[in-house]
């Protein structure tokens, strides 16, 4: 069981203990806004874990999750965009894409 809390109480030094996971949740949190949805995304590079949201204003939030011990250069690629981006060893990274009219 992979499960942990996101946030622990240690009541005997009564002191808060922060996870990985709270901040990955306040990580999305402040790009995925209410109501965007889920897009397809896809990756080829399986040290790689990515998930893309499209915004209500159209904004496209593409998330990268880089859990092993080497940077990674990844492209990426929507419609008439493409750029390259370098996924930092053991890191969480957000794109945001905003089409250009």
């Amino acid at each position: 069981n992979y499960c942990d809390a996101p946030i622990l109480s240690n009541t005997i030094d009564d002191e808060l203990i922060f996870n990985s996971s709270y901040y990955h949740i306040g990580h999305f949190s402040k790009f995925v806004k209410p109501n965007a949805f889920r897009i397809f995304s896809e990756t080829n590079n399986n040290l790689i874990k990515q998930i893309a949201f499209e915004n209500p204003d159209g904004t496209i939030i593409l998330v990268v999750l880089n859990e092993s011990e080497e940077d990674i250069y990844i492209d990426i690629k929507l419609k008439r965009f493409s750029n390259g981006l370098k996924a930092k060893k053991r890191s969480i990274t957000t794109v945001i894409l905003e089409e250009n009219e």
